[in-house]
């Protein structure tokens, strides 16, 4: 414990109840064992070194014999405030006592090295370069310049700002063509990266960054037209030796155009390692990829046309430096016959595939996916669902074995509003399915029951302990065995929570585990182990804890044990009356629920 406040009580004046505070404020209070002397007050006291701040109100005077302490000297190192409150003779006392304040340095005293690592952090704690959506393209505008609202400080902290040629070497530029002249100036030419925000300066600076080439380490480049791409060539087809990161971002293409590209030649950028384009032609050969280790393309094409399934997986093959992929509407632009084969990334942290969903499926086929890669997978439908077809495992190879995360997943959670979207998290990796639907974005609707039905198999075999199912009013049938067989697949799970949208009977009736005997082993009761169950948007009517009762009462008559909390959120179409009713019913059932749960909460959205 460091910090201590306490008012109207007594209080043991002991070594071992304030040594180690860094704050100590006693309001009114007394010692705990009188006569408290006032030299051992102050024995006390003198060894909490590490007191930063002490209150002392109407305390001193209850202290036997503080007239006589006040020659005494008491060093407290980092004391920085005291404030004492007390009788006119105790303030003067107070006063006179040498207590030293902290010394030591202060963030007005550090080093210039300190304080220009404390720029850089604060700086990256606002710069992200995580993608908010997975198929955002451009990155978040704030990036490398935050630090500089710390120059407002003081003139010092200017002065070191302007100083210190390694917080220029990253900087964003807006419409100023000055920021590039002052980083390029005061990161005395050491590596540059350079994060455009508009194209105007960005043509602007091409014969300056064309002059200065070789510092550039990273570059990303603001959202082009395509008729802006060409302009760039004059930049990025000379030698950039230490380029390491490279970013374009064309807008979608017009069908009446034609597409450009970028020369990729390894003799270009012999350093690059992390490459984002949009919209482009782009060269799908060893020379341009086996040296990365970040790739996103995102509405890209290869510029070969008639690129086999099986050149694209040998080239891949070929990336073993690759730590994150990302492939948006890329595998569709290439030819894509049956054809499996092995291809090993061993560094692959991230996988992020969004196509066809047949697509990422074979494509899924033939990557030897790891323990500890996170996936993220998009499937798009362009026809109509139909009832014969599959649904979210159309998104994954036919051997799920592949993918270690299928089994290894502890939490579950399940989005059906409008379009089906599963994520799973296992300690060591993560997994996203989401299925579209092109043709219609309301045609998954319908489907939901063999969605949830799908969600089973396809996890079945995983130690889930966290289930949350989201969905849309009326997209499940009020067949019980959808909800039986969905928990009956997750006989560990310890937290339940659902937003069904719809008539609940059907859940409640599962979990009471209805369709079997009472007589049943609890072995083979639904959800044994489950201890905290949360519903929300329970329609209100005159039953609705009528049947909710029923259901935890026949868990308990089965023997399972009592939750350890339940929370309910009931709705009731706005209707005023209902609601009233709901809050003057539900506390009459308080006492009966907590019978089967230790924690009871309630609630009207």
């Amino acid at each position: 414990m460091r910090f201590l406040r306490l008012s109207h009580i007594t209080f043991s004046w002991e070594p071992i109840a304030v040594s180690n505070l860094r704050f100590l404020h006693l309001h009114k209070c007394q010692s705990s064992e009188p006569p408290l002397h006032f030299e051992t007050f102050l024995d006390v006291l003198a060894i909490c070194v590490e007191l930063e701040e002490l209150r002392l109100h109407m305390f001193i005077s209850t202290i036997a014999h503080w007239r006589s302490g006040a020659e005494r000297d008491i060093s407290l190192p980092r004391l920085q405030k005291l404030v004492v409150g007390d009788v006119p003779l105790v303030r003067q006392i107070s006063g006179t006592l040498a207590i030293r304040p902290y010394n030591g340095p202060t963030i007005h005293r550090l080093p210039d090295e300190i304080l220009v690592y404390i720029f850089k952090i604060f700086s990256r704690m606002f710069a992200s370069d995580q993608h908010w959506h997975e198929w955002d393209v451009q990155p978040p505008r704030i990036h490398a310049c935050h630090w500089m609202s710390l120059m407002l400080v003081c003139r010092r902290w200017r002065e070191v700002g302007r100083a210190y040629p390694i917080l220029w070497q990253a900087i964003d530029i807006e419409s100023n063509l000055q920021w590039l002249q002052l980083a390029l100036d005061r990161s005395q030419g050491g590596a540059l990266e350079l994060y455009f925000h508009s194209y105007p300066t960005t043509l602007s600076s091409i014969p300056l960054l064309v002059q200065e080439r070789h510092r550039l380490r990273k570059l990303l480049l603001p959202r082009v037209t395509h008729a802006d791409v060409p302009p760039l060539q004059a930049l990025l087809s000379t030698d950039m030796p230490v380029l390491n990161e490279l970013g374009v971002w064309a807008e979608k293409y017009d069908p009446r155009g034609t597409t450009p590209t970028i020369d990729f030649h390894p003799a270009h950028f012999p350093n690059l390692r992390r490459l984002r384009l949009s919209y482009m032609g782009f060269p799908w050969e060893p020379s341009a990829v086996s040296h990365l280790q970040y790739l996103h393309l995102y509405g890209c094409h290869s510029l070969d046309p008639a690129l086999p399934f099986e050149r694209f997986l040998d080239v891949l093959a070929g990336c073993p430096e690759l730590e994150e992929l990302r492939l948006h509407r890329f595998i569709s632009t290439i030819s894509h016959p049956e054809f499996e084969r092995e291809v090993n990334l061993p560094r692959l942290c991230k996988l992020v595939v969004g196509d066809k969903a047949s697509l990422v499926g074979l494509f899924l086929s033939s990557v030897s996916i790891h323990a500890h890669t996170t996936l993220r997978l998009t499937g798009w439908i362009d026809s109509p669902v139909g009832t014969d077809r599959r649904l979210l495992t159309s998104i994954l190879p036919k051997n799920r074995g592949k993918l270690p995360v299928l089994q290894s997943a502890t939490k579950i959670s399940f989005d059906g509003c409008g379009w089906f979207n599963i994520r799973a998290t296992s300690p060591h990796a993560a997994i996203t399915l989401r299925l579209r639907s092109s043709f219609d974005p309301d045609d998954l609707e319908t489907y939901t029951g063999r969605a949830l039905r799908e969600l089973t198999h396809i996890f079945r075999s995983a130690s889930v302990e966290d289930l949350d199912i989201n969905l849309l009013p009326n997209t499940v049938d009020g067949d019980i065995e959808v909800w039986e067989d969905l928990f009956a697949a997750f006989p560990g799970l310890r937290a339940l929570h659902v937003l069904p949208g719809q008539e609940v009977r059907p859940i409640w009736r599962a979990l009471s585990g209805r369709s079997f005997p009472l007589d049943e082993d609890v072995a083979h009761a639904l959800c044994p182990a489950l201890q905290d169950l949360s519903m929300e948007y329970l329609w209100w009517d005159n039953d609705a804890m009528g049947f909710i009762m029923e259901s935890l009462r026949r868990r308990a008559m089965r023997g399972l044990p009592k939750l350890a909390s339940l929370d309910l959120s009931f709705y009731s179409g706005d209707d005023k009356a209902a609601d009233k009713e709901l809050a003057y019913m539900i506390p009459f059932y308080t006492d009966h629920v907590r019978t089967y749960a230790a924690k009871f909460d309630w609630g009207i959205p």
